[in-house]
């Protein structure tokens, strides 16, 4: 009896051995590399954001590595976009909207969004996700539904 309790503890730690070394190997937005591999990367495939969204199909990906971007992007498409941290993976921009959803069941995370009026606008969507995002420089009313 002994010897199963113990051989089941050692099984139970070993899996949580592996599990928490294969967590060591993401990055900060949890994507591994193999992962980007099936994305679209900024600024590797495409040189923007908006650029990449423009070309992207329903579903797809969008990591962004981190920079400065200097752009407002409208998401009119079913998309995870992803950026590599939010503290490097930034979205500048120069007053008015800089992230217009216009679409359901969109993901948006990792960035740090700075100097616009409106930080995020969502119009007419379900299923929308803002997370590990970050906010500087907006008016009052930085995300509006």
């Amino acid at each position: 009896m002994r010897v199963t309790v113990y051989l089941f503890l050692a099984l139970m730690i070993a899996t949580f051995s592996i599990f928490s070394l294969n967590l060591m190997g993401k990055t900060v937005s949890g994507l591994d590399n193999d992962y980007i591999d099936d994305c679209i990367v900024v600024p590797d495939d495409y040189g923007s954001i908006q650029e990449a969204i423009n070309n992207a199909s329903d579903g797809q990906t969008i990591y962004v590595r981190s920079g400065v971007y200097y752009e407002r992007l409208i998401i009119n498409k079913t998309l995870r976009i992803i950026g590599e941290s939010r503290e490097t993976t930034i979205i500048q921009g120069n007053g008015g909207i800089l992230v217009k959803i216009l679409s359901n069941n969109v993901t948006f995370s990792g960035f740090w969004l700075r100097a616009g009026k409106t930080s995020v606008y969502l119009k007419g969507v379900e299923h929308c996700q803002i997370i590990d995002k970050k906010f500087v420089n907006f008016s009052p009313y930085a995300t509006y539904t």
